[in-house]
């Protein structure tokens, strides 16, 4: 592939309406090669599904997790930069929340974005020591997030939101295995 199709190419990933963040994350992680590969051969921005199949079959399962709850988490800053100053979170007032409460409020924008954006119902239950975030879509083969991209991208919200403190966040429920809903849990006390 040349230079012109590669920049071609991640330039349709950069125009693909809102989701360019998601593209931008993977690309960060995966390098643009990958990407280009895709969106060249099937002449498509590459859906999620695809390229993580790719990923499977070269990386294996848990490599493949780990690579996207990285490029989850690569993708929180390309959304931010293009949504942080509509969100009014570039002025002073929101700056100054307590963290818990710039926490909650990141959580709360970001998950009614991707509720209106890519179709995804999500709900945050909070108790004395986690959030709990329950979410119906991210296995539908045609969602451009699935768990672990999600996970990823909501422990970046979550530890940008306070401050670079590191929160741990596990998958505690999953539609693949049956469940209703896909069940995040977010410790709300920082690690360390």
């Amino acid at each position: 592939m040349n230079k012109e199709q590669s920049k071609m190419t991640h330039k349709q990933l950069a125009d693909d309406a809102d989701l360019s963040f998601i593209a931008s994350g993977l690309s960060e992680i995966l390098g643009r090669q990958m990407l280009s590969y895709h969106a060249v051969h099937e002449g498509f921005v590459p859906r999620f599904a695809t390229v993580k199949q790719s990923m499977l079959a070269n990386a294996g399962e848990a490599e493949t997790a780990g690579l996207c709850i990285r490029a989850g988490r690569a993708s929180f800053h390309y959304w931010m930069k293009q949504n942080d100053a509509r969100l009014g979170w570039k002025e002073a007032h929101f700056r100054l929340l307590p963290l818990r409460a710039r926490t909650n409020r990141v959580m709360t924008d970001l998950l009614d974005w991707l509720e209106k954006h890519i179709h995804l119902t999500a709900k945050i239950n909070q108790t004395e020591s986690t959030w709990q975030i329950s979410v119906d879509g991210l296995t539908h083969s045609d969602s451009p997030l699935d768990c672990k991209m999600f996970f990823g991208l909501l422990q970046e919200a979550v530890c940008w939101a306070g401050c670079g403190k590191f929160h741990v966040v596990r998958e505690i429920k999953c539609q693949l295995e049956g469940a209703d809903f896909c069940v995040l849990e977010i410790e709300r006390q920082a690690a360390g």
